[in-house]
């Protein structure tokens, strides 16, 4: 793995530690946000890349060119953003999604050359009452539906191509929303408390699971064919079978602070992990069956995290941090080697779930 930065690229100190201030398609179209507006950003990596040496505290990143295009989203004032997001419907292609503390989404189309043209937005009278954190997701089954969360009023709002479908109340303010990539199913996954609900929204959106996860507040929810991951204040991430909901893993003490940000590996059985309460992010394989995990590997930006991505398709990490600059970790998805197996019998997952059953059953 490859670690590149530039300096000073656009303002984003006033970041709140669980927004997203940068998306991308690949490096030629990387989406920043700063207050109210997102700008179009490309990046070119050296001609030579050499791999970061993450075990050597005075190793420095390499130099990126990173290049600041046009205003993608000019953002109303007092509207400010608490979310941007890409989601990849094709090879080439796919949406920008941007919503503000108080979920006023706007949802674009991105071609192949990384050219924008907003596709439909939310009504302004959606977003009333005060601000807060504000998530938003897509579903790639479905690109017309999305589903905006918000924590102020503790619920989640689905719209297609911008129009109201319906309203969910909520148990508990969410932190987290994706959808989760399942054939043939729009299957959306929202971190609320401690809690992991799930809704299929192929007919009306209707909530079909939900399951106590950890012991503290979640933060970020992450998915693939075969599992969920999912972290927060505990700083513990707990892997889930995405069928059953039953823990088939888990990687303790990711971070030195709270986990604000997760993604699988493409390529491995592996979690990247970031935090934008600090500068921290690192990967590392999740343990099975009891099995110590294997060492992780850490990096650290300038600054806190004012938002981290994953390329589609790829292993290469996108950070942006409060200070401004710009950071391109290539192939740090992989970087780090994948977790022996072991035995299930006192794992520390079966004993984090005999905890969920005694919290449950006082």
């Amino acid at each position: 793995a490859a670690v590149c930065r530039a300096e000073s690229v656009v303002a984003a100190g006033d970041a709140h530690p669980l927004d997203q201030r940068v998306a991308a398609k690949d490096l030629g179209a990387i989406f920043v946000a700063t207050q109210t507006d997102v700008l179009a950003c490309s990046a070119s990596l050296p001609s030579a890349l050499e791999p970061y040496q993450f075990d050597n505290k005075t190793a420095y990143p390499q130099l990126l060119t990173a290049r600041v295009g046009s205003t993608v989203h000019a953002g109303a004032v007092g509207q400010p953003i608490s979310q941007v997001r890409y989601f990849a419907s094709g090879a080439d292609s796919g949406q920008l999604a941007v919503v503000s503390k108080y979920g006023l989404a706007h949802v674009y189309s991105v071609d192949a050359a990384g050219a924008t043209q907003l596709r439909w937005q939310t009504p302004p009278s959606s977003a009333r009452g005060e601000d807060g954190w504000a998530g938003i997701a897509l579903s790639s089954e479905q690109p017309t539906h999305g589903v905006v969360a918000r924590q102020y009023t503790r619920s989640l709002e689905f719209f297609d191509a911008g129009r109201s479908i319906t309203t969910a109340r909520l148990s508990h303010s969410p932190t987290a929303v994706t959808f989760l990539p399942t054939p043939g199913q729009s299957l959306l996954a929202v971190a609320e408390g401690r809690q992991l609900s799930l809704w299929d929204i192929a007919r009306a959106p209707t909530c079909v699971n939900r399951v106590n996860v950890g012991l503290e507040t979640l933060l970020c929810v992450a998915g693939n064919s075969n599992v969920i991951a999912l972290s927060g204040t505990e700083r513990t991430v707990y892997l889930l079978d995405n069928r059953k909901l039953r823990p088939v893993g888990s990687l303790r003490s990711a971070l030195k602070y709270e986990v604000s940000w997760l993604e699988l590996s493409r390529s491995s059985n592996a979690c990247v992990s970031g935090s934008g309460f600090d500068s921290e992010i690192s990967v590392a394989g999740w343990a099975t069956g009891g099995a110590k995990p294997a060492a992780g590997v850490h990096f650290r930006g300038d600054a806190r995290w004012a938002g981290l991505t994953m390329l589609p398709q790829t292993d290469d990490v996108i950070g942006l941090t409060t200070a401004g600059s710009l950071y391109v970790a290539t192939a740090f998805g992989a970087a780090a080697p994948t977790a022996p197996e072991g035995k299930r019998a006192g794992s520390p997952v079966a004993r984090v779930a005999k905890k969920q059953r005694d919290l449950d059953d006082d």
